[in-house]
Formats: C-alpha cells, sequence, structure tokens
C-alpha cells in the first residue's frame, strides 16, 4: 500500500482545539493521545497515511484555513540530532569541518552543501517571589532569520498565568546559532550545527577575528554562503544573509523555542526545499537525490 504524508505549506503552530480531532479521526487516536500529538506536530502534520486519509487531512486543514499539501511518504526528510562543530576551514573546493569537538577536519564540496539557516537563542535567568518563597528558572526562546511567512510565538509560554508572581532581576544571554546541511550520492543529510560561543574564531578567521562572538560568528556564516551552492531558501521565500552590514538581513519578529525547535523549522524549510526541486514543474536546477536512505530522526 503506497502511503502518504501531510506537509504544511508555512510552518505554523496550528490550534490543538483544530488539530486535535483532525488527527484522532485520521489515525484512529484517543483525545488524550491525538491532544499529544497535535501539540508536537510541526511542518510535517501526520504521516503514513492512505491516499483517502491525507487527503481528508488537507482538506479538513484547509476548511480551517491551514494550507497543506500530500506527498509521497518516501519523500519525508528525516535528519539526525545536529552535529556539533568547533573548527572549520572556508576552501575554495570545499567547506571542510572537524565533526564533533575532536577529529580531523572532513571536506563537503560546495555543490553538497545546500541548506544554511540561522537565528539566535536568548537566554534569561530570572528570579521571582510568591509566598514568601524565592526561586529562579531558566527559559529561553530562538529568533530565527526572516525566511518566508507567519512562523508562530511561543515566548514564555511556561509563564502564561503567572501574573500574579512578582518578578524579580532577569539576565539575558544571547547566543548565535546556525544550521547548514549536507547532502551526499547515497541521500544521507548531514546535519551540522554552529554554535557563536563554541568556534575556535582565531583558527577559522585569523587576524580578522574580533573576540566579538556576534560579529565573528555572522563573518564565519557569510563566507559560508558565499561559496554553498544551494545556500538559499524555497523559492518564494527571500535568500538568507548574515554578512556584516548586509541591507538584506532581517531578522523575523516571530520567536520559537530552544534548540530542538530549531531543528524542526530546518528540517522543513529542507523538506520544503527539496519539494520544489521534485516535483515536476518547480523552479530550480538539477534536482537533488531524493531521501529515500535518508538518516534516521
Amino acid at each position: 500500500m503506497n502511503e502518504f504524508a501531510v506537509v504544511q505549506e508555512v510552518y505554523q503552530t496550528i490550534p490543538q482545539e483544530i488539530l486535535a480531532p483532525i488527527l484522532g479521526e485520521a489515525l484512529g487516536l484517543l483525545p488524550i493521545d491525538a491532544n499529544h500529538r497535535a501539540k508536537e506536530a510541526r511542518g510535517v502534520v501526520a504521516e503514513k497515511l492512505d491516499t483517502a486519509r491525507a487527503q481528508w487531512v488537507a482538506s479538513s486543514l484547509a476548511a480551517q484555513g491551514v494550507e497543506t499539501k500530500v506527498i509521497p511518504q518516501e519523500w519525508v526528510i528525516r535528519i539526525g540530532k545536529p552535529i556539533l562543530v568547533r573548527t572549520l576551514h572556508v576552501a575554495d573546493d570545499a567547506l571542510h569541518l572537524a565533526l564533533g569537538y575532536t577529529g580531523p577536519p572532513q571536506p563537503i564540496p560546495w555543490d553538497q552543501v545546500w541548506l544554511l539557516s540561522a537565528g539566535e537563542i536568548v537566554e534569561v535567568q530570572e528570579g521571582r517571589r510568591t509566598g514568601g518563597k524565592s526561586w529562579k528558572r531558566r527559559m529561553s526562546w530562538l529568533q530565527a532569520t526572516g525566511i518566508g511567512g507567519a512562523l508562530y510565538d511561543t515566548l514564555l509560554k511556561e509563564y502564561e498565568g503567572l501574573d500574579r508572581l512578582k518578578p524579580l532581576a532577569g539576565k539575558q544571554t544571547a547566543i548565535e546559532i546556525a544550521d547548514l546541511f549536507a547532502s551526499s550520492p547515497g541521500g544521507d543529510y548531514l546535519h551540522v550545527r554552529l554554535r557563536s560561543r563554541d568556534l575556535y574564531y582565531d583558527q577559522i578567521l585569523g587576524a580578522q577575528a574580533s573576540r566579538n562572538f556576534a560579529h565573528d560568528f555572522r563573518l564565519v556564516l557569510a563566507r559560508i554562503g558565499l561559496r554553498a551552492a544551494r545556500a538559499v531558501a524555497t523559492p518564494g521565500y527571500r535568500a538568507m544573509s548574515l554578512a556584516p552590514g548586509d541591507p538584506s538581513f532581517d531578522p523575523a519578529e516571530a520567536r520559537f523555542g530552544i534548540e530542538n525547535e530549531f531543528s524542526e523549522f530546518n528540517r522543513w524549510q529542507l523538506q520544503m526545499l527539496a519539494l520544489s526541486w521534485w516535483e515536476p514543474g518547480a523552479a530550480g536546477g538539477e534536482p537533488i537525490s531524493r531521501p529515500e536512505h535518508g538518516a534516521s530522526a
């Protein structure tokens, strides 16, 4: 039996009261399980459905103003956990990455580096006082670069209903973050994560290192973006650039939560970019390999 998945046209939160009944009906879930699935659904709304159920989910969401598309299940992209990188070398022929915190650099040809996305994590450590007691709690959110459409805002959701608490002084720390992906002839996808405070800028930039994390991080991304053959957004969306002083750089107002959410957002971007190359009549150059053998999530 052929299986299909339902993918959002715009990455956004679908209200639970809308999505849960639809998923419950389509997947045969109990209400509690449907609510949990709806809460976690991002980008790829539902998977492994037969034709009729997939079309029904898509049409039901369309009736609620949520645009989706139905794609073959084997087209759904899987990405693994991001590999952290501390040092890299931007050469003319390839991007050389030392995967993990140790190990020799591995070259990745520029025509295989095909998505670059960046944002900023803001960590807040805030104390509050209630009932004569004081406590501290850390929270964070991420502001993404403005690529296409209405993202959603889950800023400080865990603090809803806590207005009665008296806030104490809070400390904010901003950490720039970026994801890039590389394809390979075997169809696997390498998921690399860069963090502004983890990179060895003296090794990467040499004399151009400024000791300013944000500036140096953007300079590294600009160097990568100038060479990466597929460092572009989905057709119809504005391409990204983090080059210092670049007037096209305009961070989105929307914020969304922490690093695992950033991975899901980028997985959706990767999915939409891939679909633009696979679908008949889509604009673009040579098709890239389909993810039949992609890395497991």
